[in-house]
């Protein structure tokens, strides 16, 4: 028999980590200075004992194992998402409210930059728009030749006058 009363417990705030994107059929995944980079922001992300989001884009294989050990070895405070398409900020945005996470800030690392990051973000950035959005840019990468022309251009100002950094105000990177 069900109960009555439907207890509900407070949303906990918490700092996530996403990491996107990091599986063996996307080749800039492949790239071993942006796979050092997001261990090492694994690393202070369980050292602070944030909540960790390893998003996948479904049909393109694992997210490499060595990334997917530092995640899980050990620590209970992550979740595997799975996406369909380019922005994954709603499946993101589903799970934490099902699992009571009330984000305070995102700390954004993967691949493609000019695709997945940054449309992840563009998206976390209009769902959560108090909480501050951060795409760390020394732990990203992309199949481009310069990966962040596009991202300068959209982003900080560039010759499309920074079209998103006006639409999402809380997204920085660094």
């Amino acid at each position: 028999m069900e109960s009555i009363i439907n207890y509900r417990l407070p949303k906990m705030d918490k700092n996530i980590l996403i990491i996107i994107d990091m599986q063996g059929d996307f080749w800039a995944s492949k790239h071993k200075p942006t796979q050092h980079n997001i261990l090492t922001e694994i690393k202070k992300a369980r050292f602070h004992k944030d909540f960790i989001v390893v998003l996948e884009y479904g049909g393109y294989g694992a997210t490499h194992k060595n990334i997917m050990q530092a995640v899980a070895t050990n620590y209970k405070n992550w979740k595997l998402l799975f996406k369909y398409d380019d922005d994954g900020s709603d499946v993101v945005a589903e799970y934490l409210n099902k699992a009571q996470i009330n984000p305070i800030n995102f700390r954004v690392c993967g691949v493609n930059a000019s695709y997945c990051v940054k449309r992840t973000a563009a998206g976390l950035s209009v769902i959560y728009q108090s909480a501050k959005i951060e795409v760390v840019k020394k732990a990203c990468w992309c199949i481009r030749e310069n990966p962040w022309d596009d991202y300068y251009d959209t982003w900080v100002g560039g010759k499309y006058g920074g079209t998103l950094k006006k639409m999402c105000a809380n997204v920085a990177v660094s």
